[in-house]
């Protein structure tokens, strides 16, 4: 009886791949950066196993790799908007008031992550006497990628379900629901 030829090394990272991908993944929670990590660790093994031979556990050594390189992406990330927020801090909150634009970081409970909140006009006497502001919500890891501002369910306001067009126009509706209600209503009680 002969024994069955090992399998190459391309052959073992084609089988491992999704093994690995999903155990970081479950690890993580992070799709994107565990897709990336798995790739990372597999470029290393290609380069890697060809010249030293595979290692005793494959799927082990390829799932601590992937996880380096998750945990490497989350350091450096966190340390980009640490130096960012240190950036921010040091222009002093007037001074982004007077240019019209102001970076927060909110940890709250709905909003959470970094804004920009700019002024969009200066008040106009047809208009009214105050001044019009624009919150923008940055791309982070709190950012919603599936968010889109032309869906039908964003056409109407939350509070007082008029259209955009009925709040431009200042129409108002006498059926304009209060914030407690709607708290209420969405808890699930009445």
């Amino acid at each position: 009886m002969r024994p069955s030829p090992q399998p190459s090394a391309q052959d073992l990272l084609r089988d491992l791949a999704p093994q690995v991908l999903g155990a970081v993944i479950r690890r993580f929670r992070d799709f994107a950066a565990s897709e990336d990590a798995v790739q990372e660790a597999l470029i290393a093994a290609a380069t890697q196993w060809p010249r030293d031979g595979p290692p005793e556990k494959p799927r082990a050594w390829l799932i601590q790799v992937a996880s380096r390189r998750v945990a490497d992406h989350v350091r450096a990330e966190t340390a980009r908007r640490n130096r960012e927020a240190i950036v921010v801090s040091l222009v002093p909150p007037e001074e982004q008031l007077a240019r019209g634009k102001i970076d927060v970081e909110l940890q709250g409970m709905k909003l959470r992550g970094g804004f920009t909140l700019v002024r969009t006009g200066t008040p106009s006497a047809d208009r009214s006497d105050k001044e019009r502001w624009l919150l923008i919500k940055q791309r982070d890891e709190y950012a919603d990628p599936s968010w889109n501002i032309e869906s039908s369910r964003l056409a109407r306001s939350v509070l007082t379900g008029r259209s955009l067009k009925e709040i431009e126009s200042g129409h108002r509706k006498s059926n304009v629901r209060s914030g407690a209600r709607l708290r209420l209503r969405r808890s699930g009680s009445r």
